[in-house]
């Protein structure tokens, strides 16, 4: 029997460890994983609790209006030219009259929102205002009948009290009568003077009447002027151009007065580069108007009662639009609903910075992680919180962009991109916009079917498909699931590479998805970026390549052995 020297031992030692490894190694492939303690069960984690508290949607108003401000006449050059028509007796030499100038007192109820009537953005109010007018009265001994009266120039005019040589009289003294009906109605004021007559016999007296006309307003609006704008962040300031138009009706009267009038634009303190720019169809020059620091706008100009009166100016103001409780990769939550691909995405939207009272009309959301073709009604498939219109297009027919065809030619043609756009109007004249005001929060429900599957081969080093390395999948920070938010999560399992090195995910919203690949004891190795829209999705890791490393063992063991038979040799 030849006996082994030392050394021969070891090169056998050797070898005999590197058929060791390569046993155990593959019995992890198949074992190794399933027994870690980071395992997982096949079946959806229970859902978790609120970590924040969602906003439930409201809102501050429930019409589309955009406040209108409110306009006061400051001033009214008198209109001092009655005609013996205006006083009762017209002529008489027992009774006559003279009068003074009269007294513009002030607005005592401006035009405004909260008066304001009408349809849709065109309504109509008044202003209210007050003027006095003296007239003395003088009679003789002749006098048997004691009534005066007068009827003012400007109508329709509505009596609010008298004064007898500067002293109320109770109004169960005098009287009101009109005649006429419509526009040609006409106010006349009574006063019968026998008492004081019978008491006091005096040759004058002074009666101060004080009435209250109503200059109307016949048009008034304020409208977004502004295209639609399309909202791409999650949080996007937007600037909204309006146009404001007055239009004053028509008095009574066939004279014109210079009127002074002051506009309380909507929103002024918030609203910006405000322009005047036509009265009555012509541009004034900047001497005739001006803009207080807080666009209060104040305007003298001679007011045609007998005619219609109107001017334009506009404004802007900036809208802050944000998107609520947002995950990355979508707009907010979503949800698996019904069956296994049928989903919901909800879209919870508020303006956090705007003028509180106008209305953000021409906005639309972009969103190509839905087709339109997957809608689960096509065009009809979103449901505002607030109970507002919601009309969804195919992006492809709304974009307007072009690009060119060839660099040699003029010719282009439409950029087409996947994916649907609402809220915005889509220019059909019998539906309503999407609006919303200040503080208002709405919650857009987009139901749609996941038609995707996400497919993942994780590869090795030299690419080589590896088995048994697990996958988590995340949109944004968040764990996809069934259920995706950032409060309440139901998220799928870690899953398996197969022995192709192959996972899939079925039934997918279309996003950019994170995913993180753990090794066979479960400790986190790296992470990659995967999307449905790639067939399969190869991602080549830092994994070894495991084969090489047996066959230089492999090699390194025949090697040793057959150096460990020669040295034998030669000592034998």
């Amino acid at each position: 029997m030849v006996k082994l020297r030392s050394v021969s031992w070891l090169f056998i030692g050797i070898f005999l460890f590197s058929l060791a490894f390569q046993v155990n190694y593959n019995g992890q492939m198949q074992s190794n994983f399933q027994n870690s303690s980071d395992s997982f069960q096949q079946t959806p984690l229970s859902l978790g609790e609120d970590e924040g508290e969602i906003n439930e949607p409201h809102a501050e108003r429930t019409d589309p209006f955009n406040t209108l401000g409110e306009i006061e006449i400051t001033s009214l050059d008198p209109i001092d030219d009655p005609t013996p028509d205006n006083f009762f007796p017209s002529s008489s030499s027992i009774i006559t009259y003279d009068y003074e100038a009269s007294k513009f007192l002030g607005t005592i109820a401006n035009a405004s929102t909260e008066r304001a009537v009408g349809e849709e953005e065109h309504r109509r109010s008044n202003i209210t205002i007050q003027i006095s007018k003296s007239i003395i009265w003088s009679y003789n001994e002749s006098a048997t009948e004691y009534v005066v009266g007068f009827t003012p120039v400007l109508q329709a005019a509505y009596l609010e009290k008298i004064y007898f040589n500067g002293t109320e009289l109770d109004p169960s003294d005098y009287f009101e009568n009109s005649t006429g009906a419509g526009n040609a109605e006409t106010h006349n004021f009574y006063y019968d003077f026998k008492d004081n007559y019978d008491d006091v016999p005096k040759d004058e007296f002074n009666l101060t009447y004080v009435y209250n006309l109503e200059l109307p307003i016949t048009e008034w609006s304020v409208i977004n002027n502004e295209p639609t704008q399309y909202i791409s962040e999650t949080n996007q300031t937007i600037i909204q151009s309006f146009s404001y138009s007055v239009t004053f009706g028509k008095v009574n009267s066939q004279f014109n007065t210079l009127v002074r009038l002051k506009f309380y634009l909507p929103n002024h303190q918030d609203i910006y580069e405000p322009v005047l720019n036509k009265y009555n169809n012509q541009t004034l020059q900047p001497n005739e108007y001006f803009f207080t620091d807080d666009n209060i706008l104040t305007f003298t100009n001679k007011i045609y009662l007998n005619e219609s009166n109107s001017f334009d100016l506009s404004f802007k103001a900036n809208f802050t639009v944000e998107m609520l409780e947002v995950v990355d990769g979508l707009w907010s939550e979503d949800r698996l609903v019904e069956g296994l691909n049928t989903r919901e995405r909800d879209y919870k939207i508020s303006i956090t910075e705007a003028p509180a009272d106008l209305v953000l009309k021409n906005i639309g959301l972009n969103d190509t992680g839905i087709y339109f073709s997957h809608l689960y009604i096509v065009g009809r498939s979103g449901i505002s919180a607030l109970d507002r219109e919601i009309y969804i297009e195919n992006m492809n027919k709304s974009t307007g962009l072009e690009e060119e065809i060839d660099l040699n030619e003029t010719a282009v043609q439409p950029v087409y991109v996947d994916g649907i756009t609402f809220l915005h109007h889509n220019g059909s004249s019998s539906k309503e916009p999407y609006w919303l005001l200040k503080n208002e929060i709405d919650i857009i429900t987009i139901k749609y079917f996941a038609e995707y599957d996400l497919s993942i081969k994780i590869m090795d080093k030299i690419s080589t498909p590896v088995e048994g390395y697990g996958v988590k999948l995340f949109i944004g920070n968040v764990l996809y699931g069934t259920n995706i938010n950032n409060f309440a999560i139901m998220p799928y399992p870690m899953i398996n590479s197969d022995e192709n090195g192959e996972v899939v995910f079925h039934s997918v919203p279309v996003a950019n998805y994170t995913i993180e690949i753990y090794d066979k004891n479960g400790k986190y190795l790296e992470n990659a970026t995967v999307t449905p829209l790639e067939e399969i999705n190869n991602v080549v890791t830092n994994i070894p390549h495991y084969p090489v490393t047996i066959l230089i063992f492999t090699g390194a063991s025949v090697a040793f052995i057959v150096i460990g038979y020669v040295i034998f040799k030669k000592n034998s």
